[in-house]
C-alpha cells in the first residue's frame, strides 16, 4: 500500500476538497442490466466522509439520530442499496461463489498486546461496496478487451476435479450426497449446506480445493465470480496491478488509442508484472497470516490449564483439530492424549471411533477442551480433552 501520508491523505477523499480521480460512470435500467457505462479522469468533492458503520446504522438499524444527520444523502442511500441487492442477484445466478467466511481482527491494547479476537464486521455496507467494486472492475476489464488494448485480468481457474472429489467422503459423511462433481458443483454444495452447523467449516475446505486467483495479462475469466472478463481497478492506492490498469486506461483515453511502440512495450512488461504482482500478493497473505496466528499464540499463553468449548474443524489418524468457539483460535488435541479409549481413525466415514466404548468425533462437533500448552515460538497451542 501507498505510505499513509498519501493513501489517507493526497490519494484519499477529504470532505470538502478537491481530489483528482479516475470515474467509471455506469448506468443501468431497472432489471439491473448495465445499458452505458464510460470512463475519464475526474475532480470530486465529497460532502461526507462516511463510514460502514453510518450507512449500516441509516439502512439496517433505522438510527433516528443517524438517519436525521445525513437526511439528503437518504434517497442515495437506499438507491445504492436497491441497485447492489439487484447486481448481487444476477452475479449469483449466473454462478459466483460467496462463502461469506468471517475474518479475524486482533484488537491491540494500548501496548500493543492483544486483548481480544473476534469477527471482522462485514455489514450491508460492505457489501453495497464490493458488488460495485466488482461491477466496475467488470466493465473496465471488458471495455480494454473489446478495444484490443493489452491489459492486466484478474483470472481465477476452474478447480480441479480430482480435489473436489476427495472431498465428497467428507460432506456424505455429514449426511450432504454429492452425487458427482460438475460446473455447478459448488454453487449446489453451498445451497445444501446454507445454514447447517457444519457451514462455516465445510466453507473453508470448499475454499481450499479452489486454486488461487493471480495477474495474467491474458483473459481466462473469473471462475469464483463466474465472471467472463475481470481486472482490478479500484483500489490503486493499494494494489499494482490497479495503477496498471489506470495508466493504460488513462493514456488511451488520452490518445485515442496506444502507438505501436507503447504496445510493444506492454506486451514486453506485463507478462513480468503479473508474475511479480502474484508473487508480492501471495508473500503479502502470507505475512498477514503468520502475524495473525502469532497474535493467537500470544493471546493464549496466560490461559493454560482453563476450559473452552470449540467445535471439530479437522480430523487425521493423529488427532483433532479444534476452533474456539470464542475467538479465532485453532489448536490441536492428540489422540495419544485421549485415554478414554484407544480411538482409530475412520477414513470412508472420516471420523475418530473409539474400539471399546464406540463413542464418535466428527467435523463439525462441538468438544469442550482444556489448554494444555502455548509454545510461543512455534506458535502451536496444545489442547487436553475435559
Amino acid at each position: 500500500m501507498l505510505p499513509e501520508k498519501l493513501s489517507n491523505d493526497l490519494c484519499s477523499l477529504v470532505p470538502k476538497k478537491d481530489r483528482p480521480a479516475f470515474t467509471v460512470e455506469m448506468k443501468f435500467n431497472h432489471r439491473g442490466a448495465m445499458i452505458g457505462k464510460s470512463f475519464y479522469p475526474s475532480m470530486i468533492n465529497s460532502n461526507e466522509r462516511m463510514t460502514y458503520t453510518s450507512v449500516k446504522k441509516i439502512l439496517v438499524d433505522h438510527d433516528q439520530e443517524e438517519t436525521a444527520r445525513y437526511d439528503y444523502l437518504l434517497e442515495s442511500f437506499r438507491s445504492m442499496e436497491a441497485l447492489a441487492g439487484i447486481l448481487r442477484k444476477i452475479r449469483m445466478k449466473r454462478g459466483s461463489l460467496d462463502f461469506d467466511l468471517p475474518e479475524p481482527e486482533v484488537i491491540l491494547d494500548i501496548q500493543g498486546n492483544p486483548e481480544a479476537i473476534c469477527a471482522s464486521e462485514r455489514n450491508l455496507a460492505h457489501m453495497i461496496i464490493e458488488e460495485f467494486m466488482i461491477t466496475a472492475n467488470e466493465a473496465v476489464a471488458s471495455h480494454l478487451e473489446k478495444v484490443g488494448l493489452p491489459s492486466l485480468y484478474r483470472i481465477h481457474e476452474k478447480p480441479d476435479r480430482d480435489k473436489l472429489d476427495e472431498l465428497i467422503p467428507i460432506f456424505t459423511s455429514l449426511g450432504f450426497r454429492i452425487k458427482k462433481t460438475g460446473p455447478g458443483t459448488f454453487q449446489t454444495i453451498l445451497k445444501k449446506i446454507k445454514g447447517s452447523s457444519e457451514e462455516s467449516i465445510l466453507n473453508i475446505l470448499l475454499l481450499r480445493s479452489l486454486k488461487q486467483a493471480k495477474y495474467l495479462p491474458e483473459n481466462i475469466g473469473h471462475f469464483g465470480l463466474a465472471s467472463g472478463c475481470y481486472t482490478h481497478f479500484t483500489s490503486p492506492i493499494r494494489r499494482y496491478p490497479d495503477l496498471i490498469v489506470h495508466r493504460i486506461l488513462r493514456e488511451s483515453l488520452e490518445r485515442k488509442g496506444i502507438s505501436d511502440a507503447k504496445r510493444k512495450e506492454l506486451d514486453k512488461l506485463l507478462p513480468d508484472i503479473a508474475v511479480q504482482s502474484s508473487k508480492t500478493e501471495r508473500t503479502a497473505e502470507e505475512a498477514e497470516r503468520e502475524i495473525v496466528n502469532a497474535m493467537r499464540v500470544w493471546f493464549m499463553k496466560d490461559k493454560v490449564g482453563d476450559n473452552f468449548d470449540g467445535i471439530i474443524t479437522g480430523i487425521n489418524p493423529h488427532g483433532l483439530k479444534i476452533q474456539l468457539n470464542d475467538f479465532f483460535v485453532e489448536g490441536f488435541l492428540n489422540v495419544s492424549t485421549m485415554s478414554d479409549d484407544y480411538y482409530r481413525f475412520d477414513d470412508r466415514n472420516y471420523r475418530l471411533i473409539g474400539r471399546r466404548n464406540k463413542v464418535s468425533y466428527r467435523l463439525g462437533q462441538k468438544i469442550q477442551v482444556r489448554i494444555e500448552k502455548v509454545n510461543t515460538e512455534e506458535r502451536s497451542i496444545v489442547f487436553g480433552l475435559v
